[in-house]
């Protein structure tokens, strides 16, 4: 699968033609589009729809790790609601996928 993972990263990086067109429409219409997320998961479960997660990596002390550009992640995770977790466990349990 590496030439599908490539093909996937590439996939990314490159931008639609149409889509400032729609992201402008979509402001104007009041909504927030986020282009590149500033955190790490977009999860989607058939039971749930689309979740964002933000995983960290613990440090020594117990702390979270932080970012270069963290006071903008820490609006985005704020103004979205988006879960921080650091624990396999932590993820299914922000998603109510424990049981």
């Amino acid at each position: 699968m590496p030439n599908a993972r490539r093909y996937a990263i590439n996939r990314v990086a490159q931008r639609d033609a149409a889509e400032p067109a729609i992201v402008d429409a979509l402001e104007q219409a009041g909504c927030t589009v986020y282009r590149h997320l500033p955190v790490d998961l977009l999860c989607w479960h058939p039971a749930l729809g689309f979740r964002l997660l933000e995983c960290k990596t613990p440090t020594k002390t117990g702390k979270r790790r932080t970012r270069h550009d963290q006071a903008e992640q820490d609006a985005f995770i704020a103004a979205t609601g988006t879960p921080v977790v650091m624990t396999p466990e932590a993820a299914l349990a922000a998603l109510g996928l424990t049981g």
